[in-house]
């Protein structure tokens, strides 16, 4: 009887080692996994360099802590990032973080796609203080209202500027305009010359948007009141036709932009965003040539921004929305605002950063950033609404319309007109 009270003793005691043992690996998968840090997954559309310095980036982020790891996924385009949003929005498979071009955040946020950063910025022990806040370019940060909710955070932008060819203007003695009639004046020169006068990329549509601002005609205004066929808008883009007509404004051709043409040395000016710094330094390192910010249209210079947000995806858990968040403020310290800009050559986003030490030795290195640095002060964003796209499609149809036929400009600016009211309208209906 002892023997098999024994036995019996001996088994339990077995038993419990193995049922120990058992808790243990079960206690140690469930810390491990616990301590694995929250994955981030993030689409963005950088290629190249551009590339290259935001992964130093992302990777100087998830060594410099441990909760949380970006997981970057590059679609190479706007358009393909813009495709891929789309369907996944449509069929619940969006990343947690995600870069897009800022006129696209109205549409995004009346699907329900985007989480709004209000709670993350002014609330909880992550927010940003009121200093942070404020150093912040306000145009920038404006990119990112939507429906008074703060949905994006700026990280690629560009101001609009006038490009200008210093070798040619030196040689043919002409001076840098301050108007668009000097600019026009100077260009009517050039043509004289045999020079190409004026370069755009494809389409005057930011320059119209931004002259119309200057002149107190926003296209599209905060009431989503649209001002495309009032005679102000009428005269703008008269005068824009003319140009062409004359041979004093040339598009880029299908696929190209305009550094194509400014690059080869026969280009007194362009217009175009800030963007293209970095590529005409590349191409043309013996030309001499700088910025200047947009000749004033009714004694005003203002420029439309152009340029990319982040933005967090509303599916994401808890825990990744925080990380998205954690990694939103670690971009907009001041040493990493600094060497994004310098790495990409995108306008840093944060006043100290631009007033940094660094970055005003940078500029007296690359004196051609100081007039997108001096368009900061007379930037705007458009107006985000819900239905851009749509409205962006039927503006550039129209210019493309008005360039191939102008005595139709009235007509098609009225068209436009009644398009844009449609379109607001039925995207502001419930659904």
């Amino acid at each position: 009887m002892r023997t098999h009270i024994q036995s019996a003793k001996l088994v339990l005691l077995i038993l419990g080692a193995f049922l120990l043992t058992g808790c243990r690996h079960v206690v140690a998968a469930q810390v491990k996994e616990s301590t694995a840090p929250v994955k981030i997954t993030y689409w963005h559309r950088m290629t190249g360099s551009w590339a290259k310095s935001q992964e130093k980036l992302i990777k100087q982020f998830n060594h410099s802590q441990k909760k949380y790891q970006i997981v970057a996924k590059s679609w190479g385009s706007y358009q393909k990032l813009h495709n891929k949003i789309e369907t996944a929005g449509k069929t619940d498979r969006l990343p947690v973080l995600g870069q897009t071009p800022y006129t696209n955040i109205g549409d995004y946020a009346a699907q329900g796609w985007l989480e709004p950063l209000d709670q993350f910025i002014y609330h909880g022990k992550s927010a940003l203080t009121r200093k942070q806040v404020v150093n912040i370019n306000p145009s920038f940060l404006a990119t990112g209202k939507y429906d008074n909710r703060q949905y994006a955070m700026p990280f690629a932008m560009s101001t609009r500027v006038l490009y200008y060819n210093q070798d040619l203007l030196d040689a043919y003695q002409l001076e840098v305009p301050k108007t668009w009639s000097e600019l026009l004046a100077v260009a009517a020169k050039a043509k004289d010359a045999g020079l190409t006068p004026i370069a755009l990329d494809h389409s005057p549509d930011m320059e119209l948007e931004s002259m119309a601002y200057g002149a107190n005609q926003q296209l599209i205004d905060d009431q989503l009141h649209v001002n495309i066929d009032t005679t102000a808008t009428q005269k703008m883009s008269a005068m824009l036709i003319r140009a062409g007509e004359q041979g004093l404004i040339q598009m880029a051709a299908p696929g190209k932009y305009f550094t194509d043409s400014f690059t080869q040395g026969n280009v007194l000016f362009g217009i175009s965003s800030s963007a293209a710094i970095p590529e005409i330094l590349q191409q043309a390192p013996k030309m001499t040539w700088n910025t200047a910010v947009l000749p004033k249209y009714e004694n005003s210079s203002t420029n439309a921004l152009a340029g990319s947000d982040l933005v967090i995806f509303h599916h994401a858990s808890k825990k990744q929305k925080q990380g998205a968040w954690a990694f939103m403020k670690f971009l907009l310290k001041k040493d990493n605002v600094v060497k994004w800009s310098q790495a990409s050559g995108y306008v840093p986003v944060t006043q100290n950063a631009i007033d940094s030490a660094s970055y005003q030795k940078y500029l007296q290195i690359w004196p051609q950033y100081d007039g997108a640095i001096k368009s900061i002060k007379t930037s705007f964003s458009s107006e985000i609404f819900n239905g851009y796209q749509d409205y962006r499609q039927d503006l550039l149809m129209a210019i493309d319309n008005v360039e191939q036929h102008p005595e139709q400009l009235q007509t098609t600016l009225t068209t436009l007109q009644k398009q844009t009211e449609t379109i607001i309208y039925d995207h502001q209906q419930p659904e």
